[in-house]
């Protein structure tokens, strides 16, 4: 399980993967589209005060979700006259289903206590995101997801970093 910090990295490996003249992403579109799948913590923190209730749920932790998005952004473009590549569609469609696969990830060590954050929103960004706890989890996402960023973009792929 990454954090923000984690996902946000793979998203700008896979937006600098699909870049080319045409198909190119601005920083807060991927942050959002990276980051899109934990729209379910607010599900949980508007039904019952519990932000981690549909955490992963199927329906925004799924491969679905991704076509879901990018179906929506392939009708934004048909409705605003604006049509998007089949590359740009792709590259969204890699960037959301990236936070599903990244979320399996159980081999980096991080301290995530499930107990804890269950009392409304801040205690969930006091226990989580805003602490030690996170703080740790945050430069684990920028080690290793940086240094990965580092090795795709610039050596294998060979493009400039930023």
């Amino acid at each position: 399980m990454a954090l923000p910090v984690g996902h946000t990295l793979a998203g700008l490996i896979i937006s600098k993967a699909a870049a080319d003249k045409k198909t190119k992403f601005n920083l807060l579109t991927i942050l959002i589209l990276a980051n899109l799948s934990d729209i379910d913590y607010f599900f949980g923190l508007f039904s019952n005060g519990n932000a981690l209730t549909y955490h992963r749920s199927p329906l925004t932790h799924s491969p679905f979700f991704a076509i879901f998005v990018a179906l929506l952004f392939w009708l934004f473009g048909k409705i605003t006259k604006k049509n998007f590549s089949m590359r740009y569609l792709a590259a969204i469609f890699l960037i959301v289903l990236s936070h599903w696969i990244i979320d399996f990830n159980t081999f980096l060590p991080y301290w995530f206590d499930i107990n804890s954050g269950k009392n409304g929103l801040y205690d969930f960004l006091f226990t989580h995101l805003l602490s030690f706890e996170g703080l740790y989890n945050s430069v684990i996402d920028l080690v290793f997801y940086g240094a990965l960023y580092v090795l795709v973009v610039k050596f294998v792929l060979k493009k400039k970093l930023l």
